[in-house]
């Protein structure tokens, strides 16, 4: 009996185990490490659109790392003196995908920043 008991518990287990895998396999997240140098860049095509078989992107999170820079959302291009500015380590959340597209970000000085961005889909 016990061990009839056991072997349902481990199948419900795996049964369990096999829908996170499959959540976690259909949540189909986009990455891109943008570097922002001298010439005002945007956030890839690529990233931007929806993976084969995923939900559409809702949302971008971008994390800067080594060098401060600026960005616009308005669909303009910042400059190094125009824009808004992040620091190293500032996270900035793009709550529209079509504000990742809008988004344009430029180095404020002669380091280039790095920007590790994350798009996700509709919950």
């Amino acid at each position: 009996m016990a061990s009839l008991r056991a072997r349902v518990v481990f199948a419900g287990l795996l049964t369990l185990s096999a829908g996170a895998v499959l959540v976690a396999q259909t949540r189909l997240l986009t990455f891109e490490q943008l570097t922002v140098a001298g010439t005002s860049v945007g956030i890839t095509a690529a990233t931007l659109t929806t993976p084969s078989g995923g939900r559409p992107l809702a949302l971008c999170v971008a994390r800067l790392e080594t060098a401060q820079i600026r960005f616009r959302v308005d669909g303009t291009a910042p400059t190094a003196s125009v824009g808004t500015v992040l620091e190293p380590g500032d996270v900035l959340t793009l709550p529209r995908i079509e504000d990742a597209r809008a988004a344009r970000f430029i180095r404020t000085g002669a380091t280039s920043g790095v920007l590790d961005i994350h798009c996700e889909p509709q919950p």
